[in-house]
């Protein structure tokens, strides 16, 4: 499944014009931005205010060093940016890992240690309200998953996604009756590229590994399908252009090459 990407555009003229039509100048109360939590960050930017201007950075403090670096983060925060538009590369690279992995990586590129619990609940509220609005099954997924089932053939999902992830997604696009099992997140110990999560399935499935084919859009899920000595094919899209794919019989994408 995929999510178009959201993007954050500011255009410097029109905020310009804007400014000019106000019959009195607009203030910005200074606060440093790390008194600011993010609970009141996130309420800002849904609640925007005439009172209130809120500063979103493009690509970080990028006139004083690299765009997206953890020196540029770090620099728009000492100025009181409230919020950092960082482009979608920085996911690319750990796409397919474990939710655990990517937050830390997300983490240690931002500088910052937030408190997991609050910072997962604010996650799930923000992403929940992005499926609703901009998840789309992949081009002919639908078909294929049609065709096996009418020929009875068993099928499961294997997500490094936490499961009111996974659940949200087969439920919004109707697709969870199509499977046998679903393994999670939460369901095993190592995760991807570690082959314990497909092991996991081909116990359920009750099939050796030679009569299982994976499909997998990273490299860390082809590494592990390969360790559970399966096939594999792989989907290609936008994300994953930069992982190698070599491990997959076959790359695809759309399931109608099947």
């Amino acid at each position: 499944m995929k999510i178009k990407q959201l993007l954050l555009l500011v255009t410097a003229i029109l905020f310009l014009i804007g400014c000019c039509k106000q019959e009195t100048a607009v203030t910005r109360t200074v606060t440093s931005a790390k008194n600011i939590s993010l609970d009141s960050i996130v309420k800002l930017y849904k609640n925007p205010s005439d009172q209130y201007v809120m500063v979103i950075a493009h690509r970080a403090a990028w006139r004083n060093f690299p765009e997206n670096s953890l020196e540029a983060i770090r620099s728009a925060i000492k100025i009181d940016v409230e919020m950092v538009e960082v482009e979608v590369e920085v996911y690319k690279a750990v796409m397919g890992q474990s939710w655990e992995f990517v937050a830390d990586y997300f983490f240690e590129k931002a500088g910052i240690e937030p408190e997991m619990k609050a910072f997962n609940a604010e996650f799930k509220k923000i992403y929940q309200e992005l499926l609703f609005k901009e998840l789309t099954p992949n081009l002919n997924c639908l078909a294929l998953l049609t065709k096996l089932k009418a020929k009875g053939k068993k099928m499961g999902v294997v997500s490094s996604a936490t499961k009111w992830m996974a659940d949200q997604i087969l439920l919004q696009l109707k697709l969870m009756d199509f499977f046998d099992f679903i393994i999670t997140n939460e369901d095993v110990t190592n995760h991807k590229p570690h082959s314990e999560a497909y092991l996991l399935a081909l116990e359920k499935l009750t099939l050796p590994s030679s009569e299982v084919l994976i499909f997998e859009d990273s490299e860390a899920g082809l590494i592990a399908a390969n360790n559970a000595n399966c096939d594999s094919v792989a989907f290609k899209h936008d994300f994953n252009a930069n992982h190698d794919l070599s491990l997959a019989i076959r790359t695809i994408s759309d399931f109608n090459d099947i």
